[in-house]
């Protein structure tokens, strides 16, 4: 075969390939999320085949089945620990009288903000808080998007099920038959680049099997931090309902840093909300700016920790990235696609400087920036 008829059949099936996973989104996502459980459940893979049962190895059959079990045994801890907590929360904010809140904490507010002022903090302004309060909880359609927020993910838990099963039975295959989705791929690839095709995917898998662990432990980090925080601040006399829902803020909050720079602001402020419709009622007026503060706090504790100690650890280690190249990348997504792009990008960035190691590694350039992998 002519090399221009070779690069032209390839392209085309570059274009078909694209076209079907634009086409069916939804099989190529279920794919995509147990390939990245396959790289999350790969150690444990490793681990389990060092017992022996009988005198025999655990097979990979064997094996597959207690990493799947493992993953539906966290899930379901979690769902059991937090979905009681998120149910309860949804019927306090279901009955919370917004108007009378609004006017239970325009008062302290107020005062607060002319302290704020007096001191240089915030200029002065003609919009005062009552009507910043009047725009955000007496919105009937923020209100009750907040509501429904959580009468959503109930009511949509049924129609996960489909997913569940499609996904699991896809991990099954790519756990139990080691190389699965390499020999997919490499049936795609041309013979002359094969070797070079099969590293990219062998380093691939090993620096993200790496990153997603080290995600969930910042995860669990995070969570630990928040938690602790808050209930050191009801310690000290400054949260009145430090240990409420503490927990479940913590969890939030550390789901809520998985998307780079904004997603602490959302965990913030979804935390205030949450303090706020636990004091409802049980704590005075004159307390609530307080109990903002100290969350305004414990929070930037938190994020100043994770930022200088856990992020640097997890994408030094796991992505051999410099912390200057991430953040870089991650503003290039977050300008060219959002929250999604910004979420992707580090994985993306990780596959781009592997594959370009492996092809373009006589480039000067390429040798600095991959120099680490």
């Amino acid at each position: 075969m002519k090399p221009r008829t070779r690069a032209i059949i390839a392209v085309a099936g570059v274009i078909l390939l694209l076209l079907f996973a634009w086409k069916f989104s939804n099989i190529v996502s279920y794919i995509l999320i147990a390939g990245v459980l396959s790289l999350m459940g790969a150690p444990a893979m490793r681990f389990l085949g060092q017992f022996k049962v009988a005198g025999k190895r655990l097979n990979r059959t064997a094996r597959s089945l207690i990493v799947i079990t493992l993953f539906f045994a966290i899930a379901a801890g979690f769902v059991s620990l937090f979905a009681p907590l998120l149910v309860k929360q949804a019927q306090v904010l279901t009955n919370i009288n917004y108007v009378q809140l609004a006017e239970q904490i325009e008062e302290p507010l107020n005062e607060g903000l002319e302290k704020l002022k007096d001191w240089g903090v915030v200029e002065d302004t003609d919009q005062d808080v009552e009507a910043i309060i009047t725009d955000f909880l007496k919105n009937t359609y923020r209100l009750s998007s907040v509501t429904n927020l959580f009468n959503n993910i109930l009511g949509t838990a049924a129609s996960l099920l489909g997913t569940i099963f499609a996904v699991t039975f896809i991990l099954f295959f790519f756990l139990k038959e080691e190389g699965l989705f390499y020999r997919i791929i490499l049936g795609l690839t041309p013979d002359n680049v094969e070797q070079k095709v099969e590293n990219v995917l062998h380093k691939v898998e090993h620096l993200l099997s790496r990153y997603f662990l080290g995600l969930a432990l910042q995860v669990i980090l995070f969570t630990v931090l928040v938690w602790f925080g808050l209930n050191v601040s009801q310690w000290l006399g400054f949260n009145p309902v430090g240990s409420k829902n503490a927990l479940l803020i913590g969890f939030l909050a550390g789901i809520m840093n998985l998307i780079p720079y904004i997603g602490p602001i959302i965990g913030a402020v979804f935390a205030m909300l949450i303090a706020l419709s636990t004091s409802y009622g049980l704590v005075d007026q004159s307390e609530i700016p307080g109990l903002l503060l100290a969350i305004a706090i414990v929070f930037a504790i938190a994020q100043t920790i994770d930022n200088v100690l856990f992020q640097p650890i997890i994408f030094g280690t796991s992505v051999k990235a410099h912390p200057l190249e991430i953040f870089i990348v991650i503003l290039i997504a977050g300008s060219l696609g959002g929250i999604i792009w910004m979420i992707l990008a580090i994985p993306a960035y990780t596959f781009i400087r592997v594959v370009a190691k492996e092809f373009l590694g006589e480039f000067k350039v390429v040798q600095k920036l991959t120099q680490d992998i």
